[in-house]
């Protein structure tokens, strides 16, 4: 049985995956998932503010970034 990474929701998704997994998305929203970088490219075209938060250990953290957005494939 594998054992998710801490912090992940239910452990259900395997994300160890080729690319074409990656770039399309995987997973539910409703557990586990990976939205899709071909998606995060489209809603993200323009600059975009970008705030990660994560608990660890009872701690919180956050990093907050201006300006973020996802290139094309074409881009690298």
């Amino acid at each position: 049985m594998l054992v998710p990474p801490k912090g992940r929701t239910k452990g259900d998704v395997f994300f160890n995956r080729d690319w074409a997994s990656y770039k399309e998305g995987f997973g539910k929203p409703d557990g586990d998932f990976w939205f899709g970088n071909e998606a995060v490219h489209i809603l993200t075209y323009q600059l975009h503010e970008l705030r990660i938060e994560i608990r660890s250990k009872g701690k919180d953290y956050f990093g907050q970034y201006k300006s973020f957005k996802l290139e094309s494939k074409s881009d690298k």
